[in-house]
């Protein structure tokens, strides 16, 4: 009889709308299309725009439930279905899961892989200084940018890695343009600091110095402070 597949666990705080969720989405349909491995998904809360979708690629999904917001119940549920589940890699994400993994990977000896930065930032919060302590147990530690293994610290670490976020194209087959000439500038992000739509915004004059006809269009999450669409 043919050997199974290796199981990898995806561990992610939450799967609302937003970039880290997307990722996560992409890679659980990535790793389906190549067929080489089995997929674990673990949520620590759920209920998010992106969980559906994401559970349709997700070889399996584990139900997870917290009492308090610093509930260990999670980590003893991980452990019990990391090894039914004869998980040979953990992926995680945010802070939260990221914490929960560690402790995951180290009580079932299993590699573990610190996905959780994906900003650069000029400071870190708590929660993002929890994802670099996490991270420096990890076997692994892959961030979307050089500027965010900068920002934490970790861009001379031997075992950091960058690879971009992807972009899966076949997800705007059928969109029908925008109707309309001219040059056109699109945000998507949510409405949050760190975002810096202000810089934008102060931008698109000396934009449109140089493209008069240059507009600009964001698109907000329904969670936003202001949601929808804005154009200028």
């Amino acid at each position: 009889m043919a050997n199974k597949p290796p199981t990898v666990l995806l561990v992610v705080d939450k799967l609302g709308v937003g970039g880290l969720e997307r990722q996560v989405v992409e890679l659980l349909k990535g790793l389906r299309r190549n067929g080489r491995f089995r997929t674990a998904l673990a949520v620590l809360d759920h209920g998010g725009e992106l969980e559906g979708e994401a559970a349709q690629y997700a070889g399996t999904l584990l139900e997870l439930r917290r009492r308090a917001r610093y509930d260990v119940t999670p980590v003893l549920t991980l452990l019990r279905e990391m090894r039914r589940l004869r998980v040979e890699l953990i992926h995680a994400w945010g802070w939260m899961s990221n914490l929960a993994a560690l402790v995951t990977a180290r009580l079932g000896r299993v590699p573990l892989i610190n996905g959780g930065i994906r900003a650069a930032l000029p400071s870190l919060s708590l929660s993002h200084r929890m994802i670099r302590w996490a991270a420096l147990g990890a076997e692994a530690i892959v961030a979307n940018s050089q500027a965010g293994l900068v920002a934490y610290g970790l861009d001379r670490t031997a075992r950091s890695r960058v690879i971009p976020n992807g972009l899966d194209w076949r997800r705007f087959e059928g969109v029908t343009p925008v109707a309309g000439g001219g040059f056109g500038i699109c945000m998507v992000a949510n409405f949050s600091p760190y975002k810096d739509q202000a810089t934008l915004i102060r931008a698109l004059p000396l934009i449109q110095q140089a493209f008069p006809e240059a507009s600009l269009t964001w698109w907000a999450s329904t969670k936003a402070p202001c949601p929808g669409r804005a154009a200028w």
